[in-house]
């Protein structure tokens, strides 16, 4: 133990003199101007196996080492090298990211876009459409409907529910999606977030309006306007492919031969047709000036076109129900413009046009229309003739262009004894509703009411010769029996709608001049107060219009704010189940104003 202790304290002896100078070389000033050296001691040498464990040893030399300022090259490349490689292999990312979500969004939007349009051509346009290949059947169109289907097809063939493939894959595009805005909207247009919103003066037309009267309430639907855009282009693919309508001012001009005309009018393209009609119906309910003044030439154009062609005798009354029809719509446009006398022309046009064609009604239903409404109809009776049903009140002729003259000239004139078309009839009593509301002014109410009822005669004529047809007992309970009832469901509620017109007008011939100004056969002998009649015609528009909700709803009962639905009889075929809805939604409108009607006059009894 004695000599571990000694050895222990020899080496700390030692090692005293050697950290004392250390210390000093540290805290000596020169050693500040002396590059930087460092002391580490020296490695051990490795003991012997033969040298004593605790055998004492000499303390480790301490050996100076310098470091280099010069800049690592390494580090340089380092440091300024990674951040450049880093940031292009980001860009590169981004870039990758980019193209491949572009392409993705684009192939997505593209499959989408293309499964929407075949959608529509093989699921939506047909099921919307009341045209179908069964409609080419050999069944009679006794009653109009599949006249009416045609008339309202997007592709003027009833074997083309969709669209017509002559009109290749850009024209056959584009009418889908006149389709899809007409039916589901235009959806956000741009003008919402750029020009302050959908009800801004952009898009065709919105600045003519403000000519108009009530221009400051009116909205123009953006749907409307892309689907009259679409049109257009639809149109100007067809012209292209030599699909289009004969130039009918050189017609009338003379400037075609007559060769070349009757050549242009037999190969008259159905489809032309039904595009342009299409794109009269769209301008028309874009409801602009301009948009209005445009589908008047639209259907200026489709009436000069049926004017010229057909004329046979077994398409007349199809020809004089598609000619007055043509020549309402044209008379409502131009009173929706305020030209009441291009429309009184037209209103007389249709009148004169179905009459020429054959609807009329015999003249012993005089009792029966007294009884049925309440009024004395006898001085309407003493006119006699044609004239007696449509209200004439003057032998003044009216003033038609050339066409109308060619069209009086070239329908043929039926016998008195000869029954109309259900079709024409509807197309007349619809002429006498326009020309009522054309006459519905403080001026000239005592028209409006010669109107109302002369149209009333109509229908329970109809009505009654309808009742004794024998056609209704050969037939079997099959599509001809529901378009018969389809036609009396029509008839009673235009009833309806036409009590409602003479409630309106009483009411407004009493309040104008007092009872003296009503005619005798619209009064009563006993006289009660101003509108206790006009309820009475509101109450039988009420019970009209409810019998005809009952008959087309059957068992099922429409939801309260929801959809109209139909019975079951009446979706079996689409032809009569379009024109059954429309019959229906219109029946609940005349519910709607009748009830109205009857409020505000209750108040005022």
């Amino acid at each position: 133990m004695k000599s571990l202790l000694h050895t222990l304290h020899t080496t700390a002896a030692t090692r005293m003199p050697a950290l004392a100078s250390m210390h000093r070389a540290l805290l000596s000033p020169a050693a500040a101007r002396r590059s930087i050296t460092t002391l580490r001691p020296s490695p051990r040498p490795l003991l012997s196996s033969s040298a004593p464990t605790f055998s004492h040893q000499s303390p480790p030399a301490l050996v100076k080492r310098t470091y280099s300022t010069a800049p690592n090259q390494h580090q340089v490349l380092q440091s300024f090298g990674t951040p450049l490689a880093q940031f292009i292999f980001t860009l590169s990312r981004i870039a990758r990211i980019i193209t491949f979500t572009a392409l993705g969004v684009g192939t997505i939007g593209v499959v989408s876009f293309e499964a929407a349009h075949q959608y529509v051509e093989h699921f939506a346009m047909p099921a919307s459409s009341p045209s179908s290949p069964s409609s080419n059947s050999s069944s009679s169109d006794e009653y109009g409907w599949k006249q009416l289907a045609l008339q309202e097809s997007w592709s003027g063939s009833l074997s083309h529910p969709g669209t017509d493939p002559r009109l290749g894959i850009k024209g056959r595009h584009a009418v889908r999606s006149a389709w899809m805005c007409v039916n589901w909207g235009g959806g956000i247009s741009p003008s919402l977030l750029f020009q302050g919103g959908a009800a801004g003066n952009s898009g065709l037309g919105r600045t003519a309006i403000t000519s108009m009267s009530a221009a400051k309430t009116l909205k123009v639907d953006d749907g409307m306007i892309l689907a009259m855009q679409y049109l257009n282009l639809a149109v100007k693919i067809a012209n292209a492919k030599g699909i289009s309508l004969p130039d009918t001012g050189a017609i009338r001009a003379g400037l075609v031969s007559k060769e070349a005309t009757e050549e242009q009018l037999k190969s008259v393209d159905p489809l032309a047709v039904a595009l342009e009609a299409r794109l009269a119906a769209v301008k028309e309910r874009q409801g602009s000036r301009g948009a209005l003044e445009s589908a008047i030439g639209s259907y200026e154009k489709l009436y000069d076109i049926a004017t010229l062609t057909g004329g046979g005798g077994g398409d007349r009354g199809e020809k004089g129900e598609k000619l007055v029809r043509l020549a309402t719509k044209l008379a409502d446009l131009h009173t929706a413009l305020g030209e009441r006398k291009e429309a009184e022309i037209w209103l007389g046009r249709a009148v004169g046009i179905a009459a020429l064609a054959g609807a009329h009604t015999p003249e012993l239903q005089n009792s029966s229309i007294s009884d049925s409404v309440g009024v004395k109809v006898e001085e309407q009776g003493k006119k006699g003739g044609v004239r007696a049903w449509f209200g004439k009140s003057n032998p003044t002729p009216t003033p038609t262009p050339a066409l109308a003259t060619d069209t009086m000239q070239t329908t043929p004139r039926t016998e008195v004894e000869a029954s109309p078309t259900p079709a024409l009839t509807r197309a007349l009593i619809t002429a006498l509703l326009s020309k009522s509301a054309f006459h519905a002014t403080s001026a000239s109410l005592h028209e409006a009411l010669k109107t109302q009822m002369s149209a009333l005669k109509l229908t329970d004529a109809e009505l009654s010769r309808l009742s004794f047809s024998p056609s209704s007992s050969t037939n079997p309970p099959t599509t001809t029996s529901t378009s018969a009832e389809l036609h009396k469901l029509w008839l009673t509620h235009h009833q309806s709608i036409l009590n409602l017109h003479v409630a309106e007008t009483i009411y407004g011939l009493r309040c104008n001049s007092g009872k003296s100004s009503l005619p005798s056969w619209s009064s009563s002998k006993k006289e009660g107060k101003k509108g206790e009649k006009s309820l009475g015609w509101i109450q039988e528009a009420t019970i009209k219009a409810q019998g005809v909700v009952q008959e087309l709803e059957g068992e099922r009962r429409g939801k309260k704010g929801g959809e109209v639905e139909l019975g079951e009889k009446w979706k079996k075929d689409k032809q009569v189940a379009l024109v059954a809805g429309r019959v229906l939604r219109d029946a609940k409108r005349v519910l709607d104003a009748a009830s109205r009607s009857r409020a505000t006059l209750e108040s005022m009894v």
